[in-house]
């Protein structure tokens, strides 16, 4: 869309190719820079706990209701699968987990 809107904005035809040629070197390196935040944030997340709910207010309204102890029984739940993947994943870094090759083939 903002390639199209480049080139038919354009009053000549070299205004045209200057304006698609300032949208390619600034719209794919912004793309690529967008797409590396994501992959910075998933790896993250791979390495540090994420909470249940961000929202903290929201988190201490869960647990002073009804539904605390499904809340709890869900954050116990959630620290189990947590540890178990800082598990797997400190095992694979250091090449002690044997079905890594397997892990890999299936990715």
């Amino acid at each position: 869309q903002s390639q199209v809107q480049r080139y038919l904005s354009g009053k000549s035809v070299k205004e045209m190719q200057l304006g698609l040629i300032f949208n390619g070197l600034l719209k794919v390196p912004m793309q690529f820079f967008i797409l590396l935040v994501g992959v910075m944030v998933f790896v993250f997340y791979q390495f540090n706990k994420a909470p249940i709910n961000f929202n903290p207010t929201a988190t201490e309204i869960v647990l002073n209701s009804e539904y605390a102890n499904e809340y709890k029984a869900l954050q116990v739940e959630q620290d189990k699968i947590f540890s178990d993947k800082q598990t797997l994943i400190k095992g694979f870094i250091d090449g002690e987990n044997p079905k890594a090759e397997a892990y890999l083939s299936i990715a």
